[in-house]
């Protein structure tokens, strides 16, 4: 690759490489985005690396951030249609937590919720799966 491109190119293909979203991000690396950032020294002269390296961790995750926020208000639209749109705060709660974090309860077994609401208090029905 040092053959190819010039050092500063190289450096520069370097540190974008912790950009990845291969597994997770698990190559993210913010000296490697400081290190790219003074490669254009006219855009960060008045920043030190600390502050730099604070500031690029909060711009990464603003779209993270920002897109939870957007996916409890989709599901909060799915959750309170016409027919639930009188429902109280408690159970509109529960319904949007069911629905936002559906792979965690898609790994509960169902007998066990069941079990689970059973045991409350005693009921004129025994539920059956």
């Amino acid at each position: 690759m040092n053959e190819r491109f010039t050092p500063e190119s190289t450096e520069l293909l370097q540190c974008i490489a912790c950009l990845s979203h291969c597994s997770s991000f698990e190559a993210f690396d913010t000296k490697s985005l400081v290190r790219m950032a003074r490669l254009y020294p006219k855009d960060f002269a008045c920043v030190g690396d600390e502050e730099l390296a604070a500031q690029l961790e909060v711009a990464l995750t603003l779209p993270i951030s920002t897109a939870s926020v957007e996916r409890v208000f989709s599901g909060m639209n799915y959750v309170k249609d016409d027919l639930r749109s009188k429902m109280g705060n408690a159970w509109l709660n529960d319904f949007l937590v069911t629905n936002i974090e559906k792979e965690v309860f898609s790994t509960v077994d169902d007998r066990d919720i069941i079990n689970r609401f059973q045991a409350v208090k005693e009921r004129r029905m025994t539920i059956k799966l």
